[in-house]
């Protein structure tokens, strides 16, 4: 929210919670009026009619959803966010292992019943290697860092 609340140049009271379900809670029961949910967790409860999904982060419309507009098909550039899933393992592992748990794990992704399994909640399988996975991450961190730094924010 930190991220769309620079992009969008908008002023938003951020509400901490210690997680999601109490966040869920309140945006369900109308005390606070916007938040911003993985796909995965808002699809049950658009179904149900409780919320309205306006926007989605990624940088593409989500199959799953494909009626709902992305960010900046609504106009706010530079806030699209991912969520994303990496297999990691301890810094020294082999080479040799790493590339063989890589394949292990693009093989099973490739797989039909897991595509479709997982494009139900709204996921996007997006095998890779594992250096591709690395400069995400770094990527990522620097992003991050950024956001935080020009919010200043501070660990409670």
């Amino acid at each position: 929210m930190e991220l769309f609340k620079q992009s969008a140049g908008v002023s938003l009271l951020h509400i901490p919670y210690k997680g999601s379900a109490g966040a869920i809670t309140d945006l369900l029961g109308g005390q606070v009026q916007a938040m911003i949910l993985p796909v995965n967790t808002a699809l049950a409860q658009r179904k149900t009619g409780k919320i309205r999904l306006l926007a989605v982060t990624q940088d593409r419309r989500v199959p799953a959803i494909a009626d709902v507009p992305t960010l900046a098909e609504e106009g706010v550039k530079g806030a699209d966010v991912d969520l994303w899933f990496g297999f990691f393992a301890p810094a020294r592992t082999p080479p040799q292992v790493v590339q063989r748990l890589n394949a292990e794990v693009n093989q099973i992704l490739a797989q039909a019943e897991v595509v479709e399994a997982l494009e139900k909640q709204g996921l996007v399988v997006t095998p890779g290697r594992p250096e591709v996975l690395e400069r995400l991450v770094q990527a990522e961190v620097a992003r991050w860092s950024n956001v935080i730094r020009t919010a200043g924010i501070q660990a409670d």
